[in-house]
């Protein structure tokens, strides 16, 4: 159900491990405030 994180109102202070084990898409990742550090774990395989 990752379409609750496409809301705006979704805090994205999330840990990212937590975003990545939840199955949230690279998409959604590279859209969210922390790009730099978000875009380092689209690398690594989900």
């Amino acid at each position: 159900d990752d379409n609750k994180y496409d809301d705006p109102d979704v805090p994205y202070d999330i840990p990212v491990p937590v975003l990545v084990q939840s199955g949230i898409s690279p998409i959604i990742l590279v859209t969210s405030p922390v790009q730099s550090e978000l875009k380092f774990v689209t690398r690594q395989p989900a």
